[in-house]
């Protein structure tokens, strides 16, 4: 399973918005269950993936906005 919280920090440093633990832990939470719902229905792991680093990625946009 994909580690999140270090592609979230690194994801926002980029935009140079670092984000306080809490938040991480917030996206992190909301990434693994996107992931864990698109495997328990079958997906395959790199897709599954690719929709939770979507999910980052459109929180990273309202955010970091």
């Amino acid at each position: 399973m994909p580690e999140w919280k270090p592609r979230i920090r690194a994801a926002f440093i980029a935009v140079h918005h670092p984000l306080d633990e809490d938040i991480v832990e917030q996206l992190a939470q909301h990434a693994e269950a996107s992931y864990e719902a698109s495997r328990a229905e079958g997906v395959p792991a790199a897709e599954a993936e690719a929709r939770a680093e979507a999910l980052v990625s459109a929180s990273r946009s309202t955010l970091a906005g």
